[in-house]
């Protein structure tokens, strides 16, 4: 088994991909690639908070990187965050709302590593 490269936060914050990566203690973490139904799906449901952010007071952004710790970076398919939050090419404050929709490759063991790094942790 080939052990994986490391990188830097640096280098992957200074990286861009033609579908962004994960990043998780120095290790790049592919993501599923979308189809059409979640694609579909992704854009509804954006359209959907979208139309309510004003009465609601969110912003909705999709496959943005939010950091999750000091060297966990996920890239959510939909993330809500208050509207009052700063504004800058990164999340860094804790989203209302993540939604990450599943593809068929997706397994439930990652997506509750996820879910468990969106709850607990904080830079």
């Amino acid at each position: 088994m080939v052990a994986p490269t490391l990188l830097s936060t640096e280098e992957y914050l200074s990286s861009s991909f033609e579908y962004d990566k994960e990043y998780v203690e120095g290790e790049l973490v592919e993501r599923s690639m979308p189809t059409f139904q979640h694609g579909w799906l992704q854009t509804a449901l954006s359209a959907f908070l979208f139309q309510r952010r004003t009465d609601w007071g969110i912003e909705t952004v999709s496959d943005t990187r939010i950091r999750i710790a000091k060297a966990v970076f996920r890239v959510a398919d939909i993330c809500v965050v208050d509207a009052t939050s700063p504004v800058s090419s990164i999340i860094r404050v804790p989203p209302l709302c993540v939604i990450e929709i599943l593809s068929p490759d997706d397994r439930l063991a990652n997506i509750r590593v996820k879910a468990r790094e969106y709850h607990i942790k904080r830079v």
